[in-house]
């Protein structure tokens, strides 16, 4: 006898875009509030379509003025003065980049009343960006993670974005170190990123494995809503390439079968992958589910072809802190 299924409850960050995609923007605004008390930045400002993002924005408010102000501290205070510039010319690029790095209540009110001063501005630059969403361990995240949201924002248009999450524990027996420590040392490489466009990618802190992600597409098309854009989604050719087989054989169609479904996959190829394997995979994902599928070339850098979390952590356990350091921050900036 089964047993009955049990639904999925949406995780406590899903719970704050929930409420934004339902206009109880109140709700948000007390989760973002309970949030900044802990100097966690609302990114998710930072990429909601206009009307979220005005809605929220303006029930911040009164809960605003009822917060002590916070000292500013860290590397997130730098990065945030090199905006506020921008910001204040009413630069929508620039004013979005705040709540990114804001992390005291005197952060978020300026970054507040520069959206609400600039609405027309700000919602010409959103409205119509692609978001690519990429998930991954970090464990720790490298410059071939980094160069493939370059190469696939370069795909998916000069206008698109990236919207980035970290992968929770995986399994009971999972060693990975703690999904926050993982989150914050990831989303750190990500804004002072050589090769990056700080303005086009956002770390959201919204675990995978763990509440909607466990649930078809579902994580996926609250993103998507939320930031106003069809559902979009980068993969590396290995793991696509594992589920072309588990859904030819049958298996993962709630997962991997929905989101050839309903997504827009991005695959990015690994130079391990054979090319014309992966050809017949994509071909086969389109004809059987009538997918969008942009195939992403690998870089012709050989040092971020030859990146991998494994690697890094081997050199590491070896003593050669020198090699690794190149693989995991060679394009990070001196303001790190």
């Amino acid at each position: 006898m089964s047993l009955p299924e049990i639904p999925i409850s949406p995780s406590r960050e899903e719970d704050t875009l929930i409420a934004m995609r339902s206009g109880a923007y109140a709700l948000a605004a007390a989760d973002i509030l309970g949030d900044l008390e802990e100097s966690v930045s609302p990114s998710i400002l930072a990429v909601a379509q206009p009307n979220m993002l005005f809605g929220t924005a303006e029930a911040l408010w009164p809960g605003l003025e009822e917060i002590p102000l916070q000292p500013a501290e860290g590397y997130k205070t730098a990065l945030f003065d090199t905006y506020l510039p921008s910001a204040a010319e009413g630069d929508p690029a620039a004013i979005s980049l705040l709540y990114k790095t804001a992390t005291t209540v005197g952060q978020l009110t300026t970054a507040v009343t520069m959206t609400l001063d600039n609405r027309d501005s700000i919602a010409e630059w959103r409205t119509g960006r692609p978001y690519v969403q990429f998930v991954g361990a970090f464990n720790p995240m490298h410059i071939g993670h980094r160069a493939s949201i370059t190469n696939t924002l370069q795909m998916a248009g000069e206008t698109s974005s990236a919207v980035v999450q970290t992968a929770n524990h995986a399994g009971e027996g999972n060693l990975l170190p703690h999904y926050v420590d993982r989150l914050r040392s990831a989303e750190r490489t990500l804004y002072t990123s050589t090769t990056l466009d700080p303005a086009r990618v956002t770390m959201l802190d919204l675990p995978v494995n763990f509440g909607l992600s466990k649930v078809g597409t579902e994580q996926i098309r609250l993103i998507a809503d939320v930031v106003g854009d069809a559902m979009r989604w980068q993969v590396g050719s290995d793991k696509f390439m594992t589920d072309v087989a588990n859904v030819k054989a049958g298996k993962a169609l709630d997962k991997a079968g929905r989101r050839f479904e309903d997504v827009h996959l991005y695959v990015s190829r690994r130079e391990t992958e054979d090319a014309d394997a992966l050809n017949a995979g994509i071909d086969y994902v389109r004809d059987r589910f009538g997918a969008t599928v942009t195939l992403v070339p690998e870089s012709d850098n050989p040092l971020v072809v030859g990146a991998s979390a494994s690697k890094i952590r081997s050199l590491r356990n070896g003593g050669w802190h020198d090699a690794a350091n190149e693989l995991e921050f060679s394009d990070i900036s001196s303001m790190s």
